[in-house]
């Protein structure tokens, strides 16, 4: 498993904060601007649930591509009667796929009289550029690696990409409770049949919109029979193996659809291409304005195993 947030950026993120809000700036700050608060970034790092669940790889260096290399067997072995000169054949099959990996950078300014006017009103400036540019960089890697996108005429594949025609799960708001958690059922039971039913490519992720993540978790399963458990948990009673999350990025996506992605986060199954997570570059000061630059190199989410991701449309 890779990581999409690499600690020795973050080290290097706080030693540059400390320094810039330094006394030897060449004037005066006050004490509160010269504590460092760790707590808004790391906050910025776990709230976005899908980036701590799905594979990151961070193999490739900088190389313009990483390619996936995956095999299959097939073959036999023959009956060898008395006398017979039957033999089986072994063979291999191999599929290479190749996804190509792009730069991405962003900067950000300050001058001393901004850094001086905030500290003045107890605002931590540098602090809070640093936990925006960390939650963008998050934020686009979670909506680039389920939708994909075309981003400054660059096509980057997400999950929805390897589905070209999803099915559509109608009318979710006026369904019972057990019709509800049954089409969620059978839309997992589907995605496992696609791949055989072989473990490694079931799925153990479904990421939902939020309305619908909040659907499931208030309407009740069966209020007929006396059931007091909702869809959601029914849910997670059936499938303990699989974890269901929301993302605000399958909100009504398009057109006013929702979508529900099910994920095999087997690093078999596939894996967000990552080879350089978030990076921050050193202070550049000219005069009395400053420059920081952010770079993260990134090919968006890599299918190898087809089937291993299905999606649908959510409609209400």
């Amino acid at each position: 498993m890779g990581v999409y947030l690499n600690k020795v950026s973050l080290d290097a993120l706080q030693h540059q904060i400390k320094h810039e809000m330094a006394l030897d700036s060449g004037f005066a700050l006050y004490e509160k601007s010269l504590t460092f608060t760790n707590t808004p970034i790391l906050e910025g790092m776990v709230s976005l649930p899908v980036l701590q669940e799905m594979s990151v790889d961070n193999s490739g260096g900088i190389s313009d591509f990483v390619e996936s290399l995956t095999k299959t067997y097939k073959g036999n072995y023959a009956v060898r009667a008395q006398g017979s000169n039957d033999i089986g054949n072994i063979g291999l099959a191999s599929k290479i796929t190749a996804i190509q990996i792009y730069s991405h950078m962003s900067q950000t300014n300050w001058t001393e009289d901004e850094l001086q006017k905030a500290s003045q009103n107890g605002i931590n400036l540098l602090q809070d550029k640093m936990a925006a540019a960390v939650r963008i960089y998050e934020e686009e890697i979670e909506h680039y690696s389920l939708l994909g996108a075309d981003k400054d005429g660059v096509q980057i594949k997400g999950v929805a990409s390897y589905v070209a025609s999803p099915s559509t799960i109608a009318g979710v708001g006026a369904l019972s409770g057990v019709a509800l958690e049954t089409a969620v059922v059978n839309a997992i039971k589907l995605q496992a049949a696609t791949v055989s039913y072989i473990p490694a490519y079931m799925a153990d992720l479904v990421v939902v919109s939020a309305k619908f993540l909040m659907l499931l978790s208030t309407t009740s399963f069966n209020s007929a029979n006396g059931s007091n458990i909702t869809v959601l948990e029914s849910l997670r009673q059936k499938f303990p193996s699989i974890k269901f999350v929301a993302s605000a990025f399958l909100d009504a996506s398009v057109a006013g659809i929702d979508k529900m992605m099910i994920i095999s986060t087997s690093p078999e199954s596939g894996a967000i291409r990552l080879p350089r997570p978030w990076q921050v570059s050193p202070t550049s000061t000219v005069g009395f304005r400053s420059h920081i630059e952010f770079n993260y190199r990134f090919g968006g989410f890599d299918l190898i195993k087809d089937g291993a991701v299905s999606v649908f449309n959510i409609t209400y």
